[in-house]
């Protein structure tokens, strides 16, 4: 064999924008103007910090300055490089353009490890090519790449999920772990919350809902919740990698609990553990926001990243055109769906986003059933031929839970249909948002997940697309004016006409206009000079308590290190600092979560050492208690060290509110706060109160007292007590005789049923054993028998005459709560939900002051 011929040393360019004029083979000219600036400076102040961030917006060619960073480097330092993509298809994708386009050697390490070619892990350990491969080929116990020089991690602002994947066990219901789990924490949950944790429940208002084991639980429980878990998660479950991370730091982790499934994990990942990603030389993170707020360096457990700014004048520029339609500004939610087919229709092709795949199948029935001849295509469909898409005359692309990641530039679509908010990712953003009220948190990272899904078809500056939106949440934040100034001038334009066009239309509106739109008519010119105008006009706003959040976010990372190696503390020391940091009134929510975690560190110190110290747990919880009216348990913590000792009368009233309103809100984020479905279940419990049939009477109260928060339930069995209404701390339970007038005789029977049913409730659901149990006469009837007052003890009478009247105000008072609701966890409406709800007597501590005993309501008359 002959020997091997060296290549000649070529001169290294100064920065990766001359690098890339060095590539002969490459299929474009130059960079644009702006990456030329971004890569220049990155060349001249950044090159030797550990940790950066470039903001490009989507279709800015963010993938072409990571590329041309990573070659650079690997050429000029013979460095190991490896580029993160967020999937597998979007891998391939920057494979393809970096061979094809830019003519960088680059290879796909897609796929299990045991498959990689030879040849291929050569060239990226002797830096001969940029390695490419989704996030979870780093991100795991075992990756096959141990020692990158460089990691260019592409959409890092999507990336939080897949970090955090190597320190987050997710057990579902049917894993034998999750009943396993349960049953050690019985003791501390509700009925209703193990109905929903096991998938026995009936409440359709259970999908969205989240909530958090407090931590001094999972300090009492830790040896018993070790013990489950080590014994249930078998050595061939691939969750077993997840364990074995976490499982000597439980107490620097936080277990979840949502329908159907609990979750364990960090707050921040302790990404410093994992050698491959914490030694590297240096992290570049892209992305399509710098992060504003520290959000970065929450999603990477990186302490500091440094960014570089976007060229001056850069931030007021777009990509493409959108034309945004809002028929539900116009339309009820039935005639938007129709606007919606016959949009598709107009288009022949459309893409379709949307939250859940429940939505996506029905979405689907529509179109079948409306679309005649038009191919559907799934989201595996797009991911395997989405040219047979793009090269379809009518088709749907319907992409649930796809807001990023596949694009549709060009011709490849025209129409953009968007039904659904883009919300929270998983259980630990949707209890921190829902619950602690700390929505501004996330406030950058919902609006990236917004401006992503709505440029899926604009990616490029000559690209053009119609943006169909319905969904309560999305519609409400993209038409919220209040929120605008935060986004770019070009986008701030957009949605004025968007809204100016959708307001006061009719669907054939509607349909002329995306036709005008399509056709790029002279009259769209007159729209389109309208939107310049308006963009010339608008400046781009900061939210104020960002600087907040990026002074904290050190001190965040710090409380995670400590807590994760046991040093309480320096955790509670470092949560203090946090919230000492967060001054803000928008980010009392987020502030309230870092006295928890201060209060949960010093609670853990009093525990293990008797360090008085500890001594100041208790007015940290009561600090977090009032800044997150919305987490019943918080009311708990704060008045019981350690959840031990006797809570007095005060505190049982506010865990009942608390939690009360707490599932109101779960309950009217179901109904929705627009459209028919609250009005459709009101009306359905007033027929049903108002019926001469006591079965149907009897339903209306147990579906009532859901609406109004509580555990509502009734039974066929004999001698059981008619429905009853479950609270946090107490109940009450009812014998109906809703047929009887007034002249009628509650009788001995219903004397001695209604005498035994707090004992029936306490043998047959065991958790209200400890519950203070009230049981009520609900009747007319205003006679008992000569024997029935010595028998009646502490019972209760309710006249369904009062009751109908209370049922009345009960059903006012949620209505005037809907029309005020904005989103779980609003802190302003928890607050004065709660008031409106004492204000009407509607709890249940109000509604057993309120009645008189039954001994001494009824007349006595002859047996």
């Amino acid at each position: 064999m002959a020997f091997k011929t060296r290549s000649k040393s070529s001169t290294v360019a100064p920065n990766p924008a001359a690098h890339l004029r060095g590539i002969s083979n490459r299929k474009i000219p130059d960079v644009l103007p702006h990456q030329k600036v971004i890569l220049e400076h990155y060349a001249q102040e950044a090159v030797d910090l550990p940790d950066v961030a470039i903001q490009l917006p989507t279709g800015g060619g963010k993938t072409l300055v990571g590329l041309l960073i990573a070659d650079w480097r690997r050429v000029k330092d013979k460095e190991r490089v490896l580029f993160l993509c967020p999937t597998r298809q979007l891998a391939a994708q920057v494979v393809e353009q970096a061979k094809d386009k830019y003519g960088i050697s680059a290879i796909n390490f897609s796929g299990r490890k045991a498959e990689f070619n030879a040849a291929d892990e050569a060239a990226y350990r002797r830096g001969k090519a940029v390695a490419v491969a989704p996030y979870s080929a780093l991100f795991n116990s075992n990756p096959f790449f141990t020692s990158p020089d460089l990691i260019v991690a592409d959409d890092a602002h999507v990336a939080e999920n897949y970090i955090a994947s190597p320190w987050t066990l997710d057990l579902p219901s049917e894993h034998p772990a999750h009943a396993a789990l349960i049953g050690v924490l019985r003791s501390t949950l509700t009925k209703r919350d193990i109905d929903r944790l096991e998938g026995n429940w009936e409440d359709r208002f259970a999908v969205n809902w989240v909530d958090k084991v407090p931590s001094p639980v999972v300090r009492r429980f830790h040896d018993q919740i070790h013990a489950v878990l080590q014994a249930n998660i078998p050595s061939n479950d691939q969750r077993r990698f997840a364990w074995r991370a976490i499982e000597g730091h439980l107490s620097g982790c936080h277990i979840y609990l949502s329908s159907r499934s609990i979750t364990i994990r960090p707050i921040i990942p302790p990404t410093w553990t994992h050698a491959p990603f914490n030694d590297a030389k240096q992290r570049v993170f892209m992305s399509a926001t710098l992060g504003e707020g520290g959000d970065t360096e929450r999603l990477t457990g990186r302490t500091k990243i440094v960014r570089l700014p976007s060229p001056d004048g850069f931030e007021r520029d777009g990509v493409g055109r959108r034309f945004f339609m809002f028929p539900t500004l116009s339309l009820d939610d039935n005639e938007a769906a129709d606007v919606r087919l016959r949009s598709q229709a107009l288009a022949t092709r459309s893409v379709v986003l949307t939250p859940s795949s429940l939505s996506g199948r029905n979405i689907e029935e529509e179109i079948k059933a409306r679309l005649h001849g038009y191919e559907i295509f799934s989201s595996s469909d797009i991911e395997t031929r989405k040219s047979d898409f793009a090269a379809t005359a009518r088709a749907v692309a319907v992409l649930p839970g796809r807001f990023d990641g596949i694009d549709f530039p060009g011709d490849d679509c025209r129409l953009l249909c968007i039904d659904g908010f883009p919300g929270a990712m998983n259980p630990q953003e949707r209890f921190i948002m829902s619950k602690m009220s700390a929505r501004a948190l996330y406030s950058a990272r919902l609006q990236i997940r917004v401006l992503q899904a709505i440029g899926r078809c604009t990616r490029a500056l000559n690209d053009r697309a119609a943006v169909l939106v319905t969904g309560k949440g999305l519609v409400e934040s993209l038409t919220d004016q209040r929120r605008w100034k935060f986004l770019k001038p070009e986008l701030q334009a957009e949605l004025e006409i968007g809204v100016e066009q959708s307001t006061d239309a009719s669907a054939d509106d509607f349909v002329e206009n995306l036709e005008l739109f399509l056709a790029d008519s002279d009259e769209w010119q007159d729209v389109e000079d309208a939107i310049q105008e308006i963009r010339g006009e608008a400046d781009q706003e900061t939210p104020q308590y960002f600087a907040d959040l990026s002074a904290s976010v050190s001190e965040e990372v710090k409380y995670l290190k400590a807590v994760w190696n046991g040093d309480e503390r320096k955790a509670a020391v470092a949560a203090a600092k946090v919230h000492s940091l967060l001054k803000h009134p928008e980010l009392r929510g987020y502030r309230s979560l870092w006295h928890y975690l201060e209060g949960s560190a010093v609670d853990r110190l009093k525990a293990e050492d008797g360090d008085l110290v500890a001594d100041e747990a208790k007015p940290m919880f009561l600090q977090a208690k009032n800044a997150a009216p919305s987490v019943s348990w918080l009311t708990d913590l704060a008045y019981r060290s350690n959840l031990a000792g006797k809570a007095d009368e005060t505190t049982k009233d506010d865990l009942d509110l608390a939690s009360q309103v707490e599932n109101i809100a779960s309950n009217l984020e179901a109904l929705g706060s627009t459209g028919q479905k609250f009005e459709n279940a009101v009306a359905e419990i007033r027929r049903n109160l108002r019926s001469d049939d006591g079965s149907t009477f009897e339903r209306g109260v147990e579906v009532l007292g859901g609406l109004l928060g509580w555990e509502s339930g009734n039974s066929d069995a004999d001698a059981a007590p008619d429905p009853w209404w479950i609270g946090a701390t107490q109940l009450v339970v009812f014998e109906a005789y809703s047929e009887a007038t007034s002249d009628r005789v509650f009788g001995t029977t219903k004397v001695r049923q209604v005498i035994t049913h707090p004992t029936w409730l306490a043998e047959k659901l065991p958790h209200t054993a400890s519950l203070q149990k009230t049981a009520i006469a609900l009747t007319d009837a205003a006679h008992c028998d000569t024997g029935g007052p010595v028998h009646l003890g502490d019972t209760l009478l309710w006249t369904k005459r009062d009751f109908l009247a209370w049922s009345d105000t009960a059903i006012e008072t949620l209505r005037g709560l809907r029309e005020d609701f904005t989103n779980n966890g609003d802190f302003v409406w928890t607050t004065n939900a709660m008031q409106s709800v004492e204000d009407a007597g509607l709890t249940l501590q109000a509604v057993v002051s309120s009645l008189p005993l039954a001994k001494e309501a009824f007349i006595v008359t002859g047996s």
